[in-house]
């Protein structure tokens, strides 16, 4: 029963954050992502919690719409793990970016809440 409520706050933590992007919601991101954050983008660019919240901040990086889909999720103890794909509409530099992004996720549960520790995606070739 734990475990199933452990991988219902990650899935609301995931869309939480999602949707905290697309709204440049600086206040719940920073509750949401871990000080140690590695934000590794679909680009390969590495980030931390400060640069991307930064690059968010400025409107350097413009996130219009994250949607989820076929997330999975497991839990090991304090750490929780989601894969899936995102459909993710943004503009990085004023330039538009309209990608379909296979992600791994991670979470870490400390002081009872869930942060994103860690990040990483990769385009989806059309076709």
């Amino acid at each position: 029963m734990a475990r199933q409520q452990d991988e219902q706050e990650i899935r609301w933590c995931s869309q939480r954050r999602f949707e905290a992007m697309a709204r440049g919601d600086l206040a719940t991101l920073d509750e949401l992502l871990a000080d140690n954050l590695t934000y590794t983008h679909a680009t390969g660019r590495l980030d931390s919690k400060s640069p991307l919240l930064k690059d968010i901040a400025s409107g350097r990086n413009q996130y219009e719409s994250i949607t989820a889909e076929e997330v999975g999720v497991r839990v090991y103890n304090a750490v929780g793990i989601l894969t899936g794909t995102v459909q993710m509409r943004a503009k990085v530099q004023g330039q538009p970016r309209n990608h379909r992004l296979r992600f791994t996720e991670v979470y870490h549960k400390a002081d009872a809440r869930w942060q994103l520790v860690a990040w990483q995606s990769t385009v989806i070739p059309e076709g």
